[in-house]
């Protein structure tokens, strides 16, 4: 074989096996929030397993006499690599654009094993999933086998080198693959976003929070700052230690409940209960990563960091017992587990073999394994799927006609909501109803809610075709940021809400449970009770490259500002007057207040993400 033709053959075989990743990264970096500085050690990876792949043919070409059945066995080691690699860069699009997360390997473990209740969940067919699944691989098996009948190299190479040759090239090429790999396991790229590594590694890339980038720097000295705060709380003699409930539904919209005036009786069992409802409050982001370490810390995504004092660790500080019982795989879900803590029992949707994981019937049935109160100090947390996209819709349908909007695309801007997502949507949220009902009347039975606060929140809300956007993780629009705060007081007289906080955040909500139980809030937290009047300029909210503030000087003018870093637009909206966000008014706005707002909020974050920016 001429060495022309050889070099020929192995650069078409290069640019044929890094078409996919090329195309993959530009939509990885231009598409996400995700720095260029993860583009050379993911193609460093590529090459590795193209190299890999080389020597395995090779190692075929020269165990295997040449005929049909080696070509087959080489077109099959040619298609698996592709096939795999096409359904990770799938999945990983997928994940991005479902939840703004690379995904990770434990994840995709426990969605194989559900592949057909997941199947389910997002209404298509699993048999016609399964079907296209197997025929896209025969397909890629034939072109490889064709593409070896007109270019293989690896025989004719096989055939003319010499002995000595490949006694040198197979354990040498051999030794430096399994050094590669060695390196990449011992010291993965999570922070360079390498797509590989968030996967393997996600619990260690947390931090990053993949949409919401977090700066090093920062986080550990808000580390230090909460290890004094830890060292210094003092805890209050005088505490009322009634039972927790904190109840976490994904994706709820308070504008959807018909417990807070909409239009459709949505929360039928909510309202038939005695609850304090706090004025919708906004979420920090628009995913349930940060939006869950946000409720728990009551920081907003700037001030995050490694180990934050979070409400878990104010309360076993009281001798609280604390069980975590939550829908969803949040083991595998990047970093939740480690933000939850050291606590009493742990139950999630990993922890049901078999089952599908984002299904609130586990919920319900691991609520019902609970032995009865025994007086200690308690606190639940809960977290329920029913009204996400990925959850399970156990009643009949009430509102027609219905469809998941789960692979709904854009529809360009200024579009209104879709009506099939929201009677789907709103079936979900009837779906929440009752199994907050069914978690309520369980600990009831149980003797819990003798004396005990019972809050039910959200990690953040959901977009169901506004915008020309659905689902969350995308945006920073009113509709992914609201969410609900209904508190039941059970076996004791509550304070109700200050009239005045009209600008309640998210990260009000734990010291809001703390003041309940009459604890003082950790120092470093910045949130502040809600019974009491909030005395608040700002609050802020950050969605990948999109990061603002709301501006609540002026009670009557409530302006919400953001940026997108990446392209510098600026947009800006009078909430008091424009609550759906229709009227971009940035331009009218005076310069000089907004170099202000982007002191208050945009300078925290450029340090984090200028890395991003200018990689």
């Amino acid at each position: 074989m001429k060495k022309s033709l050889f070099l020929q053959r192995n650069v078409l075989d290069l640019l044929i096996f890094l078409s996919a990743p090329l195309i993959f990264l530009l939509l990885y970096t231009q598409q996400y929030a995700v720095s260029n500085s993860a583009v050379w050690p993911h193609l460093r990876l590529v090459l590795l397993a193209w190299f890999a792949l080389g020597l395995l043919r090779l190692g075929l070409a020269l165990l295997v006499r040449p005929n049909s059945r080696q070509r087959w066995l080489s077109a099959f080691l040619i298609a698996s690599v592709l096939y795999c690699m096409l359904l990770y860069y799938g999945t990983v699009l997928i994940g991005l654009r479902s939840w703004g997360r690379v995904i990770s390997w434990g994840l995709v473990g426990s969605y194989i094993g559900q592949a057909s209740e997941l199947a389910s969940a997002l209404e298509v067919s699993f048999a016609l999933v399964l079907c296209g699944a197997i025929a896209a691989y025969l397909l890629l098996l034939a072109l490889s086998w064709y593409y070896l009948k007109k270019f293989d190299w690896a025989w004719h190479l096989a055939q003319a080198a010499s002995g000595g040759f490949f006694a040198v090239l197979l354990p040498v090429g051999s030794a430096l693959i399994a050094l590669q790999i060695f390196s990449f396991f011992s010291n993965a790229s999570t922070a360079e976003s390498e797509p590989l590594s968030l996967s393997f590694f996600a619990a260690d890339a947390a931090l990053h929070l993949q949409n919401n980038a977090i700066d090093r720097l920062s986080a550990a000295k808000m580390d230090r700052l909460d290890a004094a705060a830890r060292t210094a709380y003092q805890i209050n003699p005088q505490a009322e230690r009634k039972n927790v409930i904190l109840i976490v539904v994904d994706a709820l919209r308070p504008d959807h409940m018909g417990l807070y005036g909409y239009a459709r009786d949505t929360t039928p069992h909510l309202q038939k209960r005695l609850a304090l409802r706090a004025p919708t409050l906004r979420a920090s982001c628009g995913e349930s990563a940060c939006g869950s370490f946000s409720l728990l810390t009551s920081k907003y995504i700037h001030q995050f960091s490694e180990n934050p004092f979070t409400l878990q660790q104010v309360l076993k500080l009281y001798d609280y017992r604390i069980h975590m019982i939550l829908s969803s795989d949040h083991t595998n879900f990047y970093g939740l587990r480690k933000l939850y803590g050291k606590v009493d029992s742990y139950f999630d949707g990993s922890s049901k073999a078999g089952k599908y994981g984002n299904d609130d019937q586990l919920v319900l049935q691991q609520t019902k394994l609970l032995a009865p109160w025994d007086g200690h100090p308690t606190m639940f947390q809960f977290h329920l799927m029913s009204n996400h996209v990925l959850g399970i819709r156990h009643q009949a349908a009430k509102f027609t006609p219905a469809a998941n909007y789960a692979f709904d695309r854009q529809r360009g801007q200024g579009q209104t909501a879709s009506p099939r997502a929201v009677n789907f949507y709103d079936n979900g949220v009837l779906e929440t109803d009752l199994a907050i009902h069914s978690i309520l009347e369980t600990l009831k039975d149980k003797g819990y809610l003798k004396n005990a606060t019972v809050v039910i929140t959200a990690d953040h809300g959901e977009l169901l075709g506004e915008h020309g956007l659905f689902t969350h993780a995308n945006s920073v629009w009113e509709e992914v940021l609201q969410v609900p705060f209904v508190l039941l007081p059970f076996g004791y007289q509550s304070r109700a809400f200050s009239p005045q906080n009209l600008n309640g955040s998210q990260v009000d909500i734990a010291p809001t449970l703390l003041a309940e139980l009459n604890m003082p809030r950790p120092s470093t937290w910045v949130g502040a009770p809600l019974q009491d009047k909030v005395a608040r300029d700002y609050s802020y909210f950050q969605e990948g490259f999109e990061a603002g503030l709301i501006d609540h000087r002026d009670p009557k003018n409530i302006i919400k500002y953001w940026v997108n870093l990446k392209t510098g637009t600026e947009y800006a909206f009078n909430l008091s007057k424009d609550p759906r966000e229709q009227q971009n008014i940035a331009a009218q706005l005076d310069a000089q207040l907004k170099r202000n707002w982007r002191l208050q909020q945009l300078a925290p974050l450029h340090g984090a993400m200028h890395s991003k920016l200018t990689h």
